[in-house]
């Protein structure tokens, strides 16, 4: 049904490889950057929705790396 799923420290470690802090990932999560469901006190985070997320964020760095460049 779902794929791999993550807590917070498991994402930082296995998904993110510890390129990420825990503090400004618990504030993007907190600020609602980041999708996850939050479980009682846990937090949840789907790998799928971590891949989706981590595109979006390639193309706004992109976007405003490059804003003449067209779009294909």
């Amino acid at each position: 049904m779902f794929g791999r799923t993550f807590t917070v420290k498991t994402a930082l470690t296995d998904f993110f490889q510890g390129a990420i802090g825990e503090t400004k990932f618990r504030e993007a999560i907190r600020q609602g950057h980041i999708p996850h469901v939050r479980i009682g006190s846990k937090i949840i985070l789907r790998e799928e929705a971590l891949d989706a997320w981590m595109a979006e964020q390639e193309k706004k760095s992109i976007a405003k790396q490059y804003p003449y460049r067209l779009a294909k």
